[in-house]
């Protein structure tokens, strides 16, 4: 335990640091973990191309007026990694942020440096303005990226990923935690490892896949929607373009009107499919032990029985092929 004379002869440094900059230095009682704060505004024109990367930490982006961007970093340091001790750690990094910065072009979070990997963890809370392009990657950590008009592009090996509405394409990945779209005017790639996909207001095509968890979609045009889940249910909302869903483990629910051909397959589930009444489509329907059922008129093709239902609705049109092992299928 660090004796009395010499846990004040520390904070007096940090209060020094605080006082001469404008990070802020926090140590814990033990000497072992100190906090600290960085801060910068970098000049931009034109599109910002943004890369973030994390080992341990959260990372936030907001959106700001044009002409500037604001970083704060927030840091953590473990001297009994680093071989620096732990106020040390934390003031080199705050003299020396991993800021680079090469016109519009901005890199947070390089691991050039050796003291940077072990012991360190860096949090960044970033202030773009909207048409910038975002790149964020972190080993563990909670992502938020609000509203632009760039592409984004996310990873993490464990944490939850939000992302605001973008007018770009979205790529988005965890090994494990939640990923949340708010709505996207371009295409969307989504996986998980094990966690659920929610996306919302989808405009573009949509290719979601996760090993445990829901997956809920809600499309607002003509999109290709392409669904896979280990375990967990999977829910599309107004669907218009062509579907091909797969659950494991898990019911299928899909709203909207065909416009393409949608392919459903459960191989232990409910399928439920619910189009407008005037709809007209092409059904072909199996279930090895559920029921079939539907509230639209169909003119069958071949023999019907209660496992397979096969025939045309309203005079035909864009084919939904619907199956289930163990699970029940209603078209409503």
């Amino acid at each position: 335990m660090m004796k009395l004379p010499e846990l004040h002869a520390t904070v007096v440094v940090c209060l020094g640091l605080a006082a001469l900059s404008d990070s802020a230095c926090a140590l814990d009682a033990q000497g072992e973990r100190a906090e600290g704060a960085f801060s910068r505004t970098l000049a931009v024109s034109g599109p910002v191309d943004l890369s973030v990367q994390t080992g341990s930490g959260n990372i936030q982006i907001r959106t700001g007026p044009p002409g500037t961007v604001e970083v704060r970093g927030h840091v953590r340091c473990w001297g009994i990694w680093t071989g620096l001790s732990a106020n040390e750690c934390v003031r080199r990094v705050e003299a020396d942020p991993p800021i680079e910065q090469s016109g519009n072009v901005i890199r947070l979070g390089g691991w050039q440096k050796v003291w940077f990997w072990d012991g360190v963890s860096i949090g960044f809370d970033v202030t773009v303005p909207p048409d910038a392009g975002v790149r964020t990657r972190s080993g563990s950590g909670d992502q938020s990226v609000g509203s632009v008009h760039g592409a984004v592009n996310a990873s993490a090996g464990s944490g939850n990923v939000r992302i605001g509405p973008t007018s770009g394409q979205v790529r988005v990945s965890t090994g494990s935690g939640h990923i949340e779209l708010e709505g996207s005017e371009g295409s969307v790639l989504a996986r998980a490892g094990s966690g659920s996909i929610r996306a919302l207001a989808v405009k573009g095509d949509i290719e979601a896949h996760t090993g445990s968890g829901r997956v809920c979609v809600t499309q607002t045009a003509h999109g290709q929607t392409d669904v896979t889940t280990g375990s967990g249910n999977i829910t599309v909302s107004d669907a218009h373009g062509s579907l091909r869903l797969r659950a494991a483990s898990g019911d299928v629910t899909v709203d909207g009107e065909p416009a393409g051909s949608w392919n459903v397959r459960a191989a232990s589930g409910n399928i439920t499919i619910r189009v407008p009444a005037n709809a007209a489509f092409d059904l072909d329907a199996h279930s090895s032990s559920g029921r079939i059922g539907s509230e639209h008129p169909i003119m069958m093709v071949g023999s019907g029985s209660w496992r397979q239902l096969r025939g045309r609705v309203r005079g035909g049109g864009p084919r939904i092929d619907v199956s289930t092992a163990p699970g029940a299928i209603r078209i409503r």
